[in-house]
């Protein structure tokens, strides 16, 4: 997707950095950063405009999408995968099926809501969420070594 990213970000008139690991020769517009330190990196996507993932994996999670939405930037990605379920389309980011979708969703990426995206954002991913969920689905795991599969539910169990 790093070919999709440097022709949406040059047909939008904008700057484009790349930072992560890579092949910098994939970067035919735009500055090729390489991987830089996490507060570098934090401080990178809490500037940006938006961040671009438009990746051809199918990807299961996104973590850089949950990043970046916790520094409040807006993701735009594609329209399958993970991205579907992490970024909501027109409030914290935009999906994409096609080039001329990544290009106008950068020139849209401005209008949202960067508090309302870091809000969701720490209200889903915060370490705070994320130790209170890996808690109770550990609790659930060591219920069923006691107890077994057929257990009856015991507790509350919280869907995000």
């Amino acid at each position: 997707g790093i070919a999709t990213a440097c022709d949406a970000a040059q047909a939008a008139g904008v700057r484009l950095v790349v930072i992560g690991h890579g092949d910098p020769a994939l970067v035919t517009y735009g500055e090729y950063l390489g991987a830089v330190s996490t507060p570098e990196r934090n401080r990178l996507l809490s500037r940006a405009r938006a961040v671009l993932m438009p990746t051809r994996y199918l990807e299961p999670f996104g973590q850089v999408a949950a990043e970046a939405q916790l520094c409040g930037t807006p993701v735009i990605g594609p329209d399958v995968g993970a991205f579907t379920e992490t970024v909501v389309h027109g409030e914290t980011g935009y999906h994409c099926a096609v080039l001329g979708d990544f290009v106008a969703a950068i020139d849209q990426a401005r209008y949202l809501d960067r508090d309302a995206i870091r809000a969701r954002a720490q209200r889903l991913w915060s370490m705070e969420t994320m130790t209170e969920s890996y808690r109770a689905y550990f609790a659930r795991l060591e219920l069923r070594r006691q107890e077994g599969f057929d257990t009856l539910p015991v507790q509350e169990m919280t869907v995000g």
